[in-house]
């Protein structure tokens, strides 16, 4: 009788193994709060209305440690240099926000005058 329900169990256990394999192979994930299917083109589609996606953010050293084993089109937001970052052999920077304000422009000589179709004119 022991026998009998070990084999049970063991064979309750292994299909229910199989079941939770099969519904864990999704295509794609969708996350949404209305339950909506993600869309068949995209791995990740991430639809809220009330939420932004938030990237690995890593210092310059941390990144440069993650550098010897990141995968090519590895992104992150480097908190050193306020910069979205992508790696492509090294980092390269996609988008990096505004630290101070841009250098004052210097004053602008040259001719005062202009005649039509005048050329080699610098200013």
């Amino acid at each position: 009788m022991k026998t009998k329900k070990l084999f049970l169990a063991a064979a309750i256990l292994i299909l229910n193994s199989t079941f939770l394999i099969f519904d864990c192979s999704a295509q794609n994930i969708g996350i949404n709060s209305t339950g909506a299917a993600p869309n068949a083109s995209a791995a990740l589609d991430i639809d809220m209305n009330n939420a932004g996606l938030l990237i690995p953010r890593l210092t310059t050293a941390q990144a440069s440690t993650l550098a010897a084993t990141a995968a090519e089109g590895l992104m992150i937001f480097n908190t050193d240099t306020k910069c979205f970052q992508v790696f492509n052999t090294t980092w390269q920077n996609m988008f990096c926000t505004c630290t101070s304000a841009p250098a004052t422009p210097g004053s602008i000589t040259g001719t005062t005058s202009i005649c039509a179709n005048s050329t080699g004119i610098s200013y």
